[in-house]
């Protein structure tokens, strides 16, 4: 995964490895590693983790980030490809 974030009005680029399970509409993923692509203003980085769960119609994950500084409520939602 890769982050983009301004840290000190410097724009920071990080390339994030997740590890992840999957158990019927659960899906878990974890930071395990990163590294800067940019390093920008950043000293450090913390790495995030994900609980999500398959939507009914298979079209998005919906869960939480839990990072450092709190959770937050998030949502992915899968794309249409024009032609599938």
């Amino acid at each position: 995964m890769v982050v983009t974030f301004n840290s000190h009005e410097q724009q920071t680029i990080v390339q994030e490895t997740l590890a992840g399970s999957v158990r019927e509409k659960v899906v878990n993923l974890t930071g395990v590693s990163y590294s800067y692509v940019k390093q920008g203003g950043s000293s450090s980085y913390s790495l995030e983790r994900f609980d999500l769960r398959i939507s009914d119609d298979n079209k998005s994950l919906v869960g939480k980030a839990l990072l450092r500084h709190g959770e937050r409520e998030l949502k992915f939602v899968r794309q249409q490809t024009p032609g599938r």
